[in-house]
């Protein structure tokens, strides 16, 4: 098992399972949209997907090692 690191920044870190930072174990290749959609979190709450320093998008592959910054709405309305 490896493990992706995810970086959460905005207020819609409420619905992630660490306000800020998690690692989530997966196994093969998967994508951003499929552990957000496993965590019961809308992939619309993301406004964009960095990964390894490069933006991406929900549906780009990752794998165990790879860095995630999810960049969600700073404030609502």
């Amino acid at each position: 098992m490896e493990y992706v690191t995810f970086t959460i920044h905005g207020h819609a870190r409420e619905y992630f399972p660490s306000k800020e930072r998690f690692r989530h174990k997966v196994t093969g290749e998967t994508t951003v949209r499929s552990v957000l959609e496993h965590l019961g979190v809308n992939p619309l709450l993301v406004m964009y997907v960095v990964k390894n320093g490069k933006r991406v998008s929900l549906d780009d592959p990752i794998t165990g090692g790879d860095e995630v910054v999810l960049i969600t709405p700073a404030a609502g309305g």
